[in-house]
């Protein structure tokens, strides 16, 4: 497709009643092919209040759940590699971040990507959300200090 065919499909989809119902303030859109940009445009307001446009350069959106399908294509290309086991205990490969896990059955990647874990908690906490992109924690260090319990046996619930 030519980048206008693109950029008139895009159009054509954010103009769509069944989207509009969504009432989403904005969205950021890129489509590459072959390593080129096809097309890079922001649709609505980044802040309705100040009628803001979306840029999509520039607007940073809270990434949410598509992260999961990310991460679990990345994790699924370590298994073909050979790099990760789905059934082999996280624990090895944590490092020096332990797991709270009391049960006999060690906690999975296969449990982690079926949501199976037996955790305590699975939602970020109030705290973890933070507008203030200048106050960036380590993962490593976000990951040992609010490590959850496994509270049910791995693979139950």
């Amino acid at each position: 497709m030519e980048p206008k065919e693109v950029e008139a499909f895009a159009d054509r989809f954010f103009e769509r009643e069944d989207i509009r119902q969504f009432q989403a303030p904005g969205a950021a859109v890129v489509v590459v092919r072959d390593g080129k940009v096809v097309l890079q445009k922001g649709y609505g307001y980044a802040d309705i209040a100040k009628k803001t446009p979306v840029d999509p350069e520039k607007t940073v959106f809270r990434l949410g759940s598509i992260a999961k399908s990310v991460t679990a294509t990345a994790v699924m290309q370590l298994v073909e590699a050979k790099k990760i086991d789905l059934h082999k205990d996280i624990q090895n490969y944590m490092g020096d971040i332990p797991i709270n896990n009391a049960f006999d059955e060690p906690l999975t990647m296969h449990h982690l990507l079926t949501h199976t874990t037996g955790y305590d908690f699975t939602e970020p906490k109030l705290g973890d959300i933070n507008g203030d992109l200048s106050k960036v924690t380590p993962l490593k260090e976000y990951v040992a200090k609010n490590m959850p319990t496994v509270i049910r046996n791995p693979g139950e619930s």
